[in-house]
């Protein structure tokens, strides 16, 4: 900017959260109201801390400082969003076509962590998942075999796999037979809109407060169902009941 023109605005600072005790702290106050946007910062990566993140709906998002330059150096952007788009169950519509399309797949949960985790990566780029996020997420995975978990008192982390399944005929929309079958088996996981499906599946999986699906900024999906845009006021209030 020239010397003697204004200078550029600046954002808001972002508030610093040290650890899982001053989240505490904040939630007990005025958490929503030190938060001007939608991201806090910390330097904090221990399980505890992302634990209570997740357990309150907020998202453990990490990112790398050094410019686009490989530093090593990883900062933890708790991110609470201003404006949510929620999925509510009992307003999610499954067309007909849709559920015929869906004999072509199987669902699993938990039966490929690290595959879905790497297949993550391989599509979109590391984005938030940098080395420490990776070992906090494989090791606050829920077991294969899910026992226990209901009586977990933390948050665990799932995958949702989508495998296609072999010997399955895809039929057109007019009910002809297309004879066209699947060669085997992989998984679908890191396909367009995976993040969505997880966040809808997820929600009523009891790994946060809400028990809601969460479709971040999205307002529409590919099956044309719509998401609530709501405000992360009225969406931390159904953490105690609202």
């Amino acid at each position: 900017w020239a010397p003697h023109s204004s200078p550029p605005p600046r954002s808001p600072p972002r508030l610093y959260i040290h650890d899982e005790h001053a989240l505490a702290e904040l939630l007990a106050g005025s958490l929503l109201e030190c938060m001007p946007g939608d991201y806090a910062w910390s330097l904090c990566f221990d399980a505890p801390f992302i634990s209570r993140l997740c357990l309150e709906g907020i998202l453990p998002i990490c990112c790398e400082l050094g410019g686009g330059i490989s530093s090593g150096l990883y900062v933890l952007l708790p991110k609470l969003h201003v404006q949510r788009c929620v999925l509510l169950p009992g307003k999610l519509h499954i067309s007909t076509k849709v559920r015929k399309r869906a004999a072509r797949y199987r669902l699993t949960v938990c039966q490929a962590f690290e595959e879905v985790l790497q297949q993550c990566i391989q599509q979109h780029g590391v984005a938030w998942l940098y080395p420490p996020m990776q070992r906090l997420l494989t090791a606050m995975a829920a077991p294969a075999s899910l026992e226990g978990l209901e009586k977990c008192s933390s948050p665990r982390f799932v995958s949702f796999e989508l495998w296609t399944r072999p010997e399955v005929t895809d039929a057109i929309e007019d009910g002809s037979d297309r004879g066209e079958r699947s060669r085997g088996e992989d998984p679908t996981s890191s396909g367009s809109g995976g993040g969505d499906d997880g966040g809808s599946a997820s929600g009523g999986f009891g790994g946060g407060r809400s028990g809601r699906g969460d479709a971040s900024g999205s307002s529409a999906r590919a099956d044309g169902s719509t998401g609530d845009c709501v405000s992360r006021c009225d969406h931390a209030s159904w953490g105690d009941g609202g």
